[in-house]
Order: C-alpha cells, then structure tokens, then sequence
C-alpha cells in the first residue's frame, strides 16, 4: 500500500520536504530493531521508552517514514502526523491493512480473565488441532504457528507484532488462532479492529489494579471483549463463561442466550461432577449439551478442572463435535 493512501485512510498529515509520498509500505513497527526497507516507524512513547529517541536508528534500517504525534520533528523521510490520543488503536487499525486484514482469514479463539488464560489457551489450541484447524497461538508464554516459534513480548503484542503475527499464521496453512487477551490490550486499544468467533472469560481476582484502579474498572476492561470484539452474526453461541465466578455471571447476564456457562456448580450448561483429584491427576464426569462423557488428565486441582470445562465449552461455541 502507498503512504499516501494510509494518510488519506486515516486522515493524518503527511509531511516531506521531497516527493516520496508514493513510497510503497511492507511493514510497521513500534520497535526500531525490526524496522526493514518499507516499513513505517511509530514513535510510540510508552511508560519506559519514548520511541522518538529511536527515530534516527529506524532511519538507518531503511524506514520509509515515521509516525508520531509532533509535527516539530524534523527528519529527511516523510512523516506520519497522528493524534496524541488513540496512538495504539491508529498504529494497531494501520498495521491490519498493511498486512491485508489476516484476521479474516482465520477462525479466531479469544481467552480472558485473571488466571487460568494460558493453560486454557493451551488446551483450545489442542481441540483446534484435532479439528483440522491447524491453529496459531498468542499467548503470555510465547507466540507460535507451523514452522516458528517464539518468545512473548506481551501476553497481548501490539497491533503490529499481532497483525504480523496472525499474516505468518495465515502464510504458514493456519486455519485458526487462539490468543491470550489481557485488560491492558483491550483498554489500550492493541486489539481494536479484531472480532473473535469465540470468547472465554476464565475468572476475576484481584490483579493489575495499579493499572486499572479498582477491580470494577478491571472488569469493564475484560467486558469490551465481549461486548466489542465478537463477530457479529447469527450463531447462537459466541462465549463460554465460568458460571462458578461472580463476574462470570454478569457477562452470563449481559449476553444471554449467546453464552454457554461452565463450571463446577450446578446450573452450569457445561458442568464437572464426581471430580476426582488423586497423586496421578485427576477425573471427572462432564455433562454438556447432548452429550456425557468422562476426561482424565494428569493435571491436578479443581482449578484444572475448571480450565478444561472451559476449553470443552468454547470447543462448543467454535462449533466443534465433542
């Protein structure tokens, strides 16, 4: 795409004392140690790291322009003037189109809540797996798809690195992803434009409340996931959620018939009984929709129990056979 059409799609001043307006864009990045020929850098000024200090070293690895709030930068390649607010969400919205909208390529499994993410992460990306999904995991732990793997740098990257990420999924024969999403990538905006096919809210304690404030702010925080990022159609189910957790039950409340519950307590739809946690792991009966059955796991604690139903209940809602 050329930099003059990314400044007229989003409606940012572009500034060069040359002509090059019409540059072609491969790429972009908040981090100057992954800038290439044709990729913009953005000068995201974080908590730590101010990205302006970075300019110079993203110009000599071949930048095509620079992103940023201040139009007083002087630089000898084009600028990308933004609006100090939203910068995430802009840097996040640019990079999906740079990278030709991967997203809706693939059939996308969202996991939030407290504890309980990664390993739930873990187990939809096995079911995804043996459905033939061949799936891409972003997650607290690492990133990975056919053929790499690497380490995390945020449970939730950034719009760049996701939107890079999800395009290699789809380059490498992923039919599938499943995420890791954290407060701060949905209050930050790394997620903006993403809608999932499925969403599981794991749980609610108390965490990152120096970033949130209060555990309400907390919540409302998880809850844009499922009240911004499901894809909207008709599917009758689009989110499992814990029926044992109280913030559970009011994202319960809030969707309705579009949530399955799971749990251990009874009045869940997908719901553990006679579990059973020995030295070797442990066992529980589980009764879903239309179907019984028994899982075994060397897993231990009722905690395991409760990522398992999880990850049974969103196998559902991503309309996998038991």
């Amino acid at each position: 795409m050329k930099l003059s059409s990314l400044a007229q799609k989003f409606n940012l001043t572009l500034v060069s004392s040359k002509s090059d307006f019409e540059v072609e864009i491969y790429g972009l990045s908040e981090d100057s140690r992954q800038i290439k020929e044709g990729f913009i850098f953005a000068a995201l000024k974080g908590s730590v790291v101010d990205g302006r200090d970075y300019i110079k070293k993203a110009m000599e690895s071949g930048a095509a322009a620079i992103l940023l709030t201040e139009p007083d930068i002087d630089t000898k390649i084009p600028r990308l003037i933004a609006p100090q607010s939203d910068f995430r969400a802009l840097i996040s919205s640019m990079a999906r189109l740079i990278y030709h909208q991967p997203d809706l390529k693939l059939k996308l499994a969202a996991v939030t809540g407290t504890n309980g993410k990664t390993s739930s992460a873990y187990f939809i990306e096995a079911i995804l797996s043996a459905a033939g999904l061949n799936p891409g995991l972003l997650g607290t732990i690492g990133y990975r798809w056919p053929g790499t793997e690497l380490l995390a740098t945020n449970t939730t990257p950034e719009g760049p690195l996701l939107y890079q990420s999800l395009k290699a999924m789809v380059d490498s024969g992923s039919k599938s992803a499943v995420m890791e999403v954290s407060s701060h990538g949905l209050a930050l905006g790394r997620v903006k434009d993403l809608r999932f096919d499925s969403a599981l809210f794991t749980n609610l304690t108390r965490d990152h409340l120096d970033f949130h404030g209060d555990m309400e702010s907390y919540f409302k925080a998880k809850e844009l996931l499922f009240t911004h990022h499901l894809k909207p159609n008709t599917r009758t189910l689009e989110a499992a959620v814990s029926f044992d957790d109280p913030y559970g039950q009011r994202i319960i409340n809030l969707l309705g018939q579009k949530a399955i519950s799971f749990g251990l307590e009874k009045g869940a739809t997908v719901r553990g009984e006679a579990l059973k946690i020995e030295r070797r792991g442990l066992s529980m009966s589980v009764i879903a929709p239309n179907c019984n059955f028994e899982i075994k796991s060397n897993l231990l604690g009722d905690f395991n129990a409760q990522n398992l139903l999880g990850a049974v209940a969103a196998g559902l809602t991503l309309g996998i056979e038991i």
